[in-house]
């Protein structure tokens, strides 16, 4: 039960007639600046009613700048080039009352740069034989929710890629085991039934380079699965850098072709040098051996010197090069841009992982046809006293 009287409920309601007027004056802009925090634009849609009159389009709240109240043809001047045809014929659906409601993406040029904004509404009055007379409905910035979708698209496809990219990994790894495998099985049966000593030490020549083969298929991927699991150790230690390029220089000389030049530059007569020198020398030699399979004529040469905090080493070839769109890949797992060419594609993913690892970054530059330099930067540690 009303506790107020009659008289003072009377009162009451006329109070608030009274004020009805104020309160709707005091909560437009109220409102409008609640739909300007909210992004969101509220729109009345007026359809010409003869000739001499044009479609007019009226935004309350967060509107780009100039198309508060304008004309439909000044509207559609906003609007992305790629979106227009999409707009104009959704207008013309409404107009011939093949449609009375809407919902679509649209590219607005918002006085600040090009945004999108999502457009729903429905026909709020039409005349006597159904034609629509206004549209009414909102405007919302989706800016913000277009780009995350983008990045989640980008993200799947790379998804689908990695997976694509580990199933063709895991069949290319198991085509490079059966190989050497096939061969050290065949040629061990072959073995037990040849009598010639020499036809003997060929087929335990081959079984020993196939075994060689295998352990190194093997190491580079333990290598590669530690790297990507961020488990690979480096073990520093003290060494003189001289001594390592001079081993490196005469196992890689066996190596190189009659043809070919080959040469090492030292930056300094001496320099010890803090590093693990295995990872090291494994990834000068994975860089080298990468320039020897993609040489045939000219040279191959390598070296170092000092950059500031830095050591710069290098591996430089005159081989075939590669194209410019295809050097972002190939510090990938299992890249070979050549398939005619021996080799795993692990050697450059194990080499740049190693790189990081030691804090550095590694890098290639490189001309189709007329050869390619990989290069990495790697911080000096202090040595020991």
């Amino acid at each position: 039960m009303d506790i107020l009287s009659t008289a003072a409920q009377e009162n009451k309601k006329k109070i608030f007639r009274e004020r009805e007027p104020e309160n709707e004056t005091f909560c437009r802009p109220l409102l409008a600046s609640a739909l300007r925090q909210a992004h969101i634009s509220a729109f009345v849609f007026y359809f010409a009613q003869d000739e001499k009159e044009e479609d007019r389009l009226c935004l309350y709240g967060d509107c780009p700048a100039g198309f508060a109240s304008c004309s439909w043809k000044k509207f559609l001047t906003a609007f992305h080039p790629d979106d227009l045809p999409k707009q104009i014929s959704l207008h013309d659906s409404l107009l011939n009352k093949e449609i009375s409601e809407f919902k679509t993406e649209v590219r607005i040029d918002c006085g600040h740069g090009t945004k999108w904004y999502e457009l729903s509404g429905h026909t709020e009055k039409t005349d006597e034989q159904g034609n629509p007379l206004i549209v009414t409905g909102c405007c919302k910035e989706i800016d913000e929710r277009k780009k995350y979708e983008e990045e989640l698209i980008l993200a799947r496809e790379k998804a689908e890629m990695a997976d694509n990219m580990k199933s063709t990994y895991l069949a290319n790894m198991s085509h490079e085991i059966r190989t050497p495998l096939n061969a050290i099985v065949g040629f061990s049966e072959l073995l037990s039934f040849a009598d010639d000593p020499e036809e003997k030490q060929s087929y335990i020549d081959i079984i020993k380079a196939n075994n060689d083969q295998l352990l190194h298929l093997i190491g580079d991927i333990l290598d590669l699965s530690k790297i990507e699991a961020g488990l690979l150790a480096v073990t520093y230690e003290q060494i003189e850098l001289n001594e390592l390029m001079d081993e490196i220089y005469q196992s890689i000389r066996l190596k190189i072709a009659p043809q070919l030049a080959f040469s090492l530059e030292k930056g300094l007569d001496t320099f010890p040098f803090v590093t693990d020198r295995s990872r090291l020398n494994q990834v000068i030699t994975n860089l080298l051996n990468n320039a020897i399979k993609h040489t045939e004529s000219g040279g191959i040469s390598f070296g170092y010197r000092k950059q500031n905090d830095n050591l710069y080493f290098y591996v430089m070839d005159t081989g075939t090069g590669m194209p410019a769109e295809k050097l972002e890949k190939i510090f990938t797992r299992h890249v070979m841009l050549n398939q005619k060419k021996q080799g795993f594609g692990l050697g450059l993913a194990i080499s740049k992982g190693i790189v990081e690892k030691f804090g550095g970054t590694i890098s290639v530059t490189s001309e189709e046809g007329k050869g390619s330099t990989f290069s990495f930067l790697i911080p000096i540690h202090p040595v020991q006293a």
